[in-house]
């Protein structure tokens, strides 16, 4: 299989009180070009729920909005 597609879906909620922080959705593609290379390109959606704004306990992470696109390249030997 030289091209893989995967979709993934994330719920995000404080373990404890029921706050819900968010949700996110990935989407990866990678292509195998000969056996060794693998290129890849990966796209993150997160829409920020309660609390928006507001900062992570411990981090000074905001909880807001994020999109992010990245690409690779993996060589295997």
């Amino acid at each position: 299989k030289p091209l893989t597609l995967t979709a993934m879906y994330h719920d995000y909620q404080a373990d404890s009180g029921g706050q819900h922080f968010g949700t996110e959705i990935n989407l990866l593609a990678s292509y195998a070009l000969q056996k060794q290379w693998l290129l890849g390109a990966k796209f993150a959606d997160y829409s920020a729920d309660e609390g928006a704004g507001a900062v992570f306990p411990g981090t000074t992470q905001a909880n807001v909005d994020t999109q992010k696109v990245w690409a690779f390249m993996t060589y295997a030997y």
